[in-house]
C-alpha cells in the first residue's frame, strides 16, 4: 500500500506539468472524480481553461487524470476523444504516444491519494460492519 502525502502529490503533479511542457492545448478537463484536482492545478499553474461538460472537450483539451491502474479508463476516454492530449499524475503501465503524459510510474499495488486518507478498503470495511 502506498500512500501519497499532500506535499508528494503536488510535486508529482508539478513533474507532470514539466512533462507536458509547451504542448499545444487550450483547456483540461479532469476525469470524475480523481483527475479534477490535478487538472485543477494543472490549468491553473499553466493558464488554461478548466472544463467540467465533457460536451465541452475538443481536440485542443488535455484530458486528466490521477491515475491509469488497468487503463480501461484511459482507454474509454481515447476511444470517446481521440484528437486530445491525455495526462496522468501515477501510471501503473507504460503510456506511448506524444500526445499521452506521465508524471510518475508507480509499481502495483494499492495507492491512497490524499483526500482518501481514512477512508481505504478497512475504513469501508469497518463502516459496513
Amino acid at each position: 500500500m502506498n500512500t501519497i502525502t499532500h506535499e508528494q502529490y503536488k510535486s508529482d503533479i508539478l513533474k507532470l506539468e514539466a512533462r507536458i511542457g509547451d504542448s499545444i492545448f487550450s483547456s483540461v478537463y479532469g476525469i470524475p472524480r480523481g483527475g479534477q484536482y490535478p487538472a485543477a492545478m494543472i490549468a491553473q499553474d499553466m493558464g488554461k481553461r478548466l472544463i467540467f461538460n465533457p460536451s465541452e472537450i475538443n481536440a485542443e483539451t488535455l484530458i486528466v487524470d490521477d491515475l491509469i491502474d488497468s487503463g480501461e479508463t484511459f482507454a474509454k476516454y481515447q476511444g470517446l476523444y481521440p484528437a486530445c492530449f491525455f495526462a496522468a499524475v501515477y501510471s501503473k503501465k507504460e503510456i506511448k504516444g506524444e500526445k499521452c503524459f506521465v508524471g510518475r510510474y508507480v509499481e502495483s499495488g494499492w495507492i491512497i491519494f490524499p483526500d482518501e486518507s481514512g477512508c481505504g478498503i478497512e475504513e469501508n470495511l469497518r463502516r459496513t460492519l
